[in-house]
């Protein structure tokens, strides 16, 4: 083990050709580098200087209130100034269709009715990151019935639904406010208090307690250190391919979210995880031709897949010229991922279709 400033990180393979890899810190601010060596170039990550002052906190010392006394003793939590500084800044965010309410309004209202909420997955992972989140999801500590009884009570039935064949509920509208976003609220029983194996990846699986204490919940307690290291793990209980089964099984849908997260720049945990996940990829796309399509069409177009015209039902030329841009990254990582899969078998039979140009939308 080597320790750089409050973390210590385990020194770990973290690509499928590697050499070597080692961390180190500099003299100056305890700037932390990962040197990764491969067999013909070197690439050199910087941490985000989130993780520069991150420190687990004991639970004993912690004001813990509701169901969160009931949560294993694999979950760690960690504090960040950094991190509680940016996570105040999303209390700040406008949601459609709520006359300038925001995030925090929200917060305080279901604060006050019981439902404590906690950020949730990608923004927090993005936080600790320093990378921009691109939405906040929201996990509620009530049921999802209690949940839909508070939105409508505050906010009317237009403004709160729940999807379809799902645990997951949004706030606001975006049919009233086209450039603000709706915030999807899911209930703790289904990622606070389920099993390792169905969560998503290691870094998707924390959360931020901003009502009481200010610090980050690591479900899987590998997932900060993860987040630091920009690294991809599977949530196991022993890192071994069986366990990687039972997680396949269970949530198998976030198999294809690797690639989001390679577009990150975040890589797989070792070649083992490299190779499990893609093998386990090339078997799905194969076996439910519509899966790679609806991914593909979810996160790059942030659209629904028609399978009956084997399209991107994309709504605007914004979000066309966007998803355009962003399927230059997913493209480029999963062309690097998948190699000749990815030439011979995705495009010609399971890439979802799209206009290069955007030419259905007028300017």
């Amino acid at each position: 083990m080597r320790s750089c400033g409050a973390v210590t990180f385990p020194v770990m393979r973290i690509f499928s050709l590697y050499a070597m890899a080692s961390y180190c810190c500099s003299a100056v601010g305890l700037k932390v580098k990962l040197k990764l060596i491969f067999p013909e170039k070197v690439a050199d990550l910087q941490f985000p200087s989130s993780c520069q002052d991150l420190h687990e906190v004991d639970r004993s010392r912690l004001a813990l209130y509701g169901h969160l006394n009931d949560l294993g003793d694999s979950v760690k939590f960690w504090s960040s100034a950094v991190v509680t500084k940016k996570m105040k800044h999303i209390e700040n965010i406008k949601v459609a269709g709520l006359n300038g309410q925001t995030i925090g309004d929200i917060f305080e209202v279901l604060r006050q009715n019981g439902c404590y909420p906690f950020l949730y997955g990608g923004s927090v992972r993005d936080q600790i990151l320093d990378q921009p989140p691109v939405d906040a999801d929201i996990e509620v500590d009530c049921t999802l019935a209690e949940l839909l009884r508070v939105c409508v009570d505050n906010w009317g039935e237009y403004n709160c639904k729940r999807y379809p064949h799902s645990h997951i509920a949004h706030i606001g509208n975006v049919t009233m406010d086209r450039d603000l976003e709706i915030i999807d609220l899911g209930t703790t029983t289904s990622t606070f208090y389920a099993s390792i194996y169905d969560l998503e990846y290691t870094v998707n699986s924390l959360a931020f307690d901003m009502n009481v204490n200010d610090v980050i919940i690591d479900l899987t307690g590998t997932g900060v250190r993860d987040a630091c290291g920009q690294l991809i793990r599977i949530p196991s209980i022993d890192d071994s391919e069986a366990s990687w089964k039972m997680w396949l099984n269970s949530t198998g849908g976030a198999l294809y979210r690797f690639w989001k997260l390679r577009v990150k720049g975040l890589l797989a945990y070792n070649s083992d995880t490299r190779r499990f996940i893609i093998e386990n990829a090339k078997k799905k796309i194969e076996a439910e031709p519509w899966s790679f399509p609806t991914f593909y069409c979810h996160y790059v177009f942030q659209s629904k897949y028609d399978r009956r015209t084997n399209m991107c039902r994309v709504r605007s030329r914004r979000e066309c010229e966007k998803g355009l841009s962003r399927a230059v990254q997913y493209n480029s990582v999963l062309s690097e991922d998948l190699g000749e899969f990815w030439i011979h078998s995705v495009i010609p039979h399971y890439l979802p279709r799209f206009k290069e140009d955007c030419s259905e939308f007028h300017v």
